[in-house]
């Protein structure tokens, strides 16, 4: 081996670490705020490594790359972002620089594409990646179980992990009922349903199953403990949406599928029954109370108003509750109002990042509404550029894939499917979370090097 070839052997390895990094922090530690180096989070850190190291090496090899669809799709997207950040500057009208800066650090997370169809060109560095996430998404399904028994615990126990766990951003709890909390990992909790689909998928390709099919449960469960009710929505559409892809261009693998996801749901009805009785209250009902009537004790911004140990299930609470979603839903109705207004003026190209589409200056949970409020039509398609790119190298590439990256590239497209529905109730789509994952889908979908 050359010194050229083991100076780029190396900074790949670096590159690959630095990824690695990067999405381990993004699960773990949700907000970032427990690990800053000079006030600059490890995430950014990671982050930076990994998209100046790979645009440097993409630079030197561009003759490769430079025909690369995905990549062109996303760099017209960012070029979008640029003069829309300008236009919100220089021209914009009922504009906040805050919504502004935000929205530009939001949409620069898409630079992650570049390490991420640099560095997820072989087999063996796509599968460990993915089993690395699913290990640790595992993890903290289980803790996530373990929290859910939060009124259970002595008080200054239940004091602890909250104000921990709160005060770092990395998540939080809720009072629901007299017995049951709502856990939700303010990243986690969006990404069980992206390990859930690789532990499936290394169920089907590895000869010991067991430890992924108890993955599949534990964090199936995890995400019924969050009580989201947009998680529940993006987690069936997605699922449907899976199953109905791999009967049409995976068929032989559609009754591996089926066999797998029946075993899971048995055990998840067995195990949410187990915690029931535990908790003394059943989680179904509460589930289906929190997506019909939305009680909770949560603020309308959804940040957990008190520590839920020190809550009751009275009825002055429970009535409580539901003037606070009513509330909440009023909030939700005049921003939909603003940014239908806002699309208005300007539906093709939008008004500029920065747009304001809440009356109070803060930012706005509908994603599509207040993208389209600030990119207008043009940027909105250019940004569904990539996936749709994708799903068509995945359709035209199936003869080409092996085994592993066609179920692999199946359930990654499934992931992003899944966020760009939850996306429509939350902005993940122009954050770490969405945009990390909708990276990783525009380089698995390249063919491999050792494959055909």
């Amino acid at each position: 081996m050359s010194n050229k070839e083991k100076v780029i052997k190396n900074i790949d390895i670096i590159i690959y670490i630095a990824v690695i990094c990067y999405l381990l922090d993004i699960i773990v530690l949700g907000g970032g705020d427990l690990t800053r180096i000079f006030g600059i989070s490890s995430k950014m850190i990671s982050f930076a490594v990994a998209v100046v190291l790979s645009g440097v090496m993409i630079l030197l090899d561009l003759k490769n790359y430079i025909t690369n669809k995905t990549l062109l799709a996303v760099a017209g997207f960012m070029i979008i972002v640029v003069i829309n950040a300008a236009r919100g500057i220089l021209v914009g009208d009922n504009i906040s620089m805050a919504i502004l800066l935000s929205d530009v650090k939001g949409f620069l997370n898409f630079l992650m594409v570049i390490p991420m169809v640099y560095i997820l060109n072989s087999k063996e560095r796509v599968v460990k990646l993915a089993k690395i996430c699913t290990v640790v998404l595992t993890v903290l399904a289980g803790i996530v179980i373990l929290l859910c028994f939060y009124r259970k615990y002595p008080e200054s126990i239940q004091h602890m992990l909250y104000n921990f766990l709160s005060e770092n951003t990395i998540c939080g709890i809720a009072g629901l009922t007299r017995n049951t909390v709502r856990v939700f990992f303010h990243t986690a909790s969006r990404l069980f349903f992206c390990g859930f689909l690789f532990a499936l998928g290394f169920s089907i390709l590895e000869k010991k199953k067991t430890g992924w099919m108890v993955s599949m449960v534990l964090q199936v469960l995890a995400i019924i403990l969050s009580f989201t009710r947009s998680i529940y929505l993006g987690l069936f559409l997605a699922a449907v949406a899976l199953a109905v892809i791999v009967f049409f261009f995976c068929k032989e693998e559609f009754e591996n599928f089926c066999k797998r996801v029946a075993v899971m749901c048995i055990a998840v009805v067995c195990a949410t029954v187990v915690i029931s009785v535990i908790q003394g209250e059943n989680v179904f009902a509460v589930a289906i109370n929190r997506c019909i009537l939305g009680i909770t004790t949560e603020s309308p911004g959804g940040d957990a108003t008190e520590d839920p140990g020190e809550t009751e299930d009275t009825e002055e609470n429970i009535l409580g509750n539901l003037e606070s979603e009513q509330a909440n839903l009023t909030i939700r109705q005049i921003r939909t109002e603003t940014a239908l207004k806002n699309i208005a003026k300007n539906p093709i190209l939008g008004n500029g990042l920065g747009t304001i589409n809440d009356p109070n200056g803060d930012l706005i949970e509908y994603f599509y509404l207040d993208l389209l409020s600030k990119v207008g039509i043009v940027g909105f398609l250019i940004f569904l550029l990539p996936f749709a790119i994708a799903s068509y190298f995945i359709w035209k590439n199936m003869a080409v894939y092996d085994r592993g990256q066609k179920i692999i590239a199946l359930c990654v497209w499934s992931m992003v499917v899944y966020l760009l529905i939850i996306s429509y109730f939350n902005p993940c789509m122009n954050t770490t979370t969405g945009l990390s994952i909708y990276s990783m889908l525009l380089g698995v979908v390249q063919p491999w090097k050792n494959n055909k």
